[in-house]
């Protein structure tokens, strides 16, 4: 068993936790921050994937916003391929896993920023080539799908940001590709008469869109993948579910954290829950909106700024998160 003793302690190295540490580092130059992360990639464009997909990207690693040289400069030690498994806020300790190592972390201020996890369809049978796409481990595995396998009919369930985007990365790969939208326009986050632009741009670059459809299942064939209520009774070998996210809050409720009805984590505009110094920040927790007030939005934008905020706080500099207008 491994004991690491630091004074503030980061679960999630995305955009709210490398904006706390880099917050706390400008601030001080004193205070000894740890950085807990599942994988080994730090501080990378997540939304940038599908352009990696694409090549327009043309290396992966160009997708960093910092390499992690850059960001052991600011004297962070990361613990990489770790897993935080529980955090006991009343003695100050998170336990993880490294492998077959059990570490215990033992820290002054806790900043938590495990960001959202992808919502998923029921699959029947097995099921081969069927993605999410929200972690550097998920684009090695389409891309090693695109390269090894060559798919040629794709089924996209989901036309928000990431859908098309994927639409459009796909195509460029020479995969015929249908996209599959619950509403009844494509990108249901903008005007109507803007979404049918963007509806006709993929139509006039050979997508194939279908509105209106809910898809409740993906069902393996040995012809392909089948979507359960959909309009097509097409089998496609290459299946990609973005049908939106949740945060990825259970740390913090097996913690004991107040949560909403969605399990977001609530926090007060200073990002600070109600565990005694223990912060989140990002995908995980309620927004405040200054239209709509209090609200679930995911952007990293938001969980930048979310970031910076618990990172001054946990320093002592007093920060007040203002809020989003979306």
């Amino acid at each position: 068993m491994t004991n690491v003793q630091t004074e503030m302690l980061i679960i999630g190295g995305s955009d709210a936790g490398i904006s706390a540490a880099l917050r706390a580092r400008e601030l001080t130059a004193t205070i000894k921050i740890t950085m807990i992360l599942a994988d080994e990639f730090p501080n990378l464009s997540i939304c940038g994937i599908p352009y990696a997909v694409s090549k327009e990207v043309t290396q992966w690693q160009n997708l960093a916003h910092r390499t992690v040289d850059d960001l052991k400069a600011y004297d962070i030690d990361f613990y990489m391929n770790t897993w935080a498994t529980a955090i006991d806020a009343a003695n100050h300790t998170v336990s993880a896993m490294r492998g077959d190592d059990q570490l215990t972390f033992t820290y002054d201020k806790l900043m938590v920023g495990t960001g959202a996890v992808p919502k998923e369809l029921p699959i029947a049978g097995e099921g081969a080539g069927i993605h999410v796409l929200h972690t550097m481990g998920d684009f090695f595995d389409i891309e090693a799908q695109l390269v090894q396998h060559q798919p040629k009919r794709a089924a996209i369930v989901g036309a928000g940001y990431v859908g098309i985007e994927m639409a459009e990365a796909l195509t460029r790969r020479d995969v015929s590709v249908t996209l599959v939208q619950r509403g009844s326009e494509v990108l249901s986050t903008v005007e109507p008469d803007l979404a049918a632009s963007v509806h006709d741009a993929l139509t006039n670059n050979g997508v194939t869109v279908l509105t209106d459809v809910t898809v409740t299942e993906i069902q393996a064939t040995a012809a392909g993948n089948q979507l359960i209520g959909s309009k097509t009774d097409d089998a496609f070998d290459f299946v990609l579910v973005v049908v939106g996210v949740r945060p990825n809050s259970e740390l913090l409720v097996n913690a004991g954290a107040t949560v909403t009805d969605q399990n977001a984590v609530v926090v007060d505009d200073r990002m600070r829950t109600n565990l005694p110094d223990v912060y989140a920040a990002g995908d995980l927790v309620q927004t405040k909106h200054r239209l709509l007030g209090e609200t679930y939005l995911p952007l990293g934008t938001t969980a930048h700024k979310q970031g910076r905020v618990a990172g001054a706080n946990i320093v002592g500099r007093e920060s007040h998160f203002a809020g989003i207008i979306g």
